[in-house]
């Protein structure tokens, strides 16, 4: 049987079990048809650029990402070792974040640079679906009060229910201490820093609807005092 007799909901199913590379290489040029099918397939596509090779990524990036970009409802890159640079090539495509529009999930790791940091930050603020934001294995230099930006700039996601921020600081750690108020944060994991009741009482004030959090409280009236909540 040809490829191009079997019907629509069997070709989608297909797709399942492809990734986004071999699916617009095998499929995009063959008609009008399937190109319409892969775009519908892309309506609730999620992208893990993870461990992508660079060549498939920068073609998907160059070649495809601009047709469906306004479709995905999540997205991972990462500047680990195994795909190094990728965020700073994605930016260079031309691509910003502020571009997925329906967006609802971010995860972004090993992130070095605190320019990079906050040109993605800003670009999330337009993301009007935006619910979950994660940074994992981060690790930038930074001051307090640039550090208070960018915890602002989160607390300022509009549609933000759960956040975790992992970034180790290269000269010291300061724990979160937004002056924006986010009433629709209700799940918070800080790791790796830890915090004081007074930082804690704050951090409360402007969550006034967390619900969950998972953060390294320090009672310094008290020897033992390390608890995690």
């Amino acid at each position: 049987m040809k490829l191009e007799l079997l019907p629509n909901e069997l070709l989608l199913n297909l797709f399942e079990y492809l990734t986004i590379y071999h699916i617009f290489q095998a499929f995009d040029n063959i008609n009008i048809r399937f190109r319409t099918l892969i775009l519908i397939y892309c309506q609730k596509v999620h992208l893990d650029f993870q461990s992508i090779s660079k060549t498939n990524f920068d073609i998907i990036c160059k070649k495809y990402l601009p047709l469906f970009n306004h479709q995905i409802l999540s997205l991972r890159l990462s500047d680990d070792d195994n795909t190094p640079q990728q965020i700073s090539l994605f930016l260079s495509y031309g691509l910003r974040l502020e571009q997925f529009t329906h967006l609802q999930t971010i995860s972004l790791s090993h992130i070095h640079s605190s320019s990079i940091l906050n040109k993605l930050l800003t670009d999330c603020l337009y993301l009007p679906s935006l619910t979950h934001f994660t940074l994992t294995n981060c690790h930038i230099s930074i001051d307090q009060i640039s550090t208070d930006h960018l915890y602002n700039q989160i607390w300022s996601l509009p549609k933000l229910t759960y956040c975790y921020v992992d970034i180790n600081f290269s000269d010291r750690s300061y724990f979160p201490k937004p002056t924006i108020i986010s009433t629709s944060l209700k799940s918070l994991h800080i790791p790796n820093i830890s915090c004081d009741f007074n930082e804690l009482i704050h951090l409360f004030q402007v969550t006034p609807n967390l619900q969950y959090s998972s953060i390294v409280f320090v009672d310094y009236t008290d020897e033992y005092g390390r608890n995690v909540f």
